[in-house]
């Protein structure tokens, strides 16, 4: 498995302005335990024999991301590039950048520091079989399905996942699906969809709860509880 980590790269796109924050600086720089959200998220791959890690950062955050990874020591190199206007954009610019040596790519997002990094242990075996991999848990709550304020439908949610990251995939297979997006000029809400949208076949991969989006004030609550009992 530490060949197979050796080939893979780690995009951790952080372009985005974090506008449902209400907080006086951007959030992925709001300190958990006095120590940058997005610094945690890092700090989780620091460890592993990784190809590089590319980092598409927006501009105001760009000056403290280069400090952060300046004071983490890892066995990779870690690229600091240019962040687009959307989540996509960000992803599009580091596949473009992407070592020559990367046979797999993992997408993940930079507000999730609590991630388990086994998880890509458990992606890359599924690669034999799938063109990616997804971190995922079943939904919990009744889904209902809706026009406007009128209710459509219930949703089974036994056939629901509420899908995370990371998102692992055949380097290859994600380039393809990006270079079909971004020609036609289609946007979806994570990296797999861009793969369904070309026919090909993705694994999940059981998560946990605990792998939470620090997206609103609540989430920070939450975080800090994690961050106080690690272990349940």
């Amino acid at each position: 498995m530490q060949q197979v980590l050796a080939t893979l790269t780690v995009i951790i796109p952080a372009g985005g302005q974090g506008r449902r924050m209400r907080h006086s600086l951007p959030k992925l720089l709001i300190p958990l335990a006095g120590i940058p959200v997005i610094e945690h998220t890092i700090r989780r791959f620091a460890d592993l024999p990784l190809r590089q890690m590319i980092i598409p950062v927006s501009a105001d955050i760009r000056e403290e991301v280069n400090k952060i990874c300046a004071r983490i020591d890892t066995a990779f190199p870690i690229n600091i590039i240019k962040g687009g206007a959307e989540r996509q954009d960000s992803v599009w610019n580091a596949l473009k950048v992407l070592d020559p040596g990367s046979e797999t790519v993992a997408v993940h997002d930079a507000a999730r520091p609590f991630f388990d990094p086994e998880l890509l242990c458990k992606a890359l075996p599924l690669l034999e079989k799938f063109a990616g991999a997804v971190a995922a848990i079943p939904a919990t709550h009744t889904i209902k399905e809706a026009e406007g304020n009128v209710i459509r439908r219930t949703i089974p949610r036994e056939t629901l996942r509420q899908v995370n990251t990371p998102q692992v995939f055949l380097r290859d297979a994600l380039m393809r699906a990006y270079e079909s997006a971004m020609r036609d000029g289609f946007y979806g809400t994570d990296d797999a969809m861009l793969l369904e949208r070309i026919g090909l076949r993705l694994a999940l991969i059981p998560d946990t709860p605990r792998n939470i989006k620090v997206t609103t004030e609540v989430d920070l609550l939450l975080a800090e509880a994690i961050l106080k009992n690690p272990e349940e």
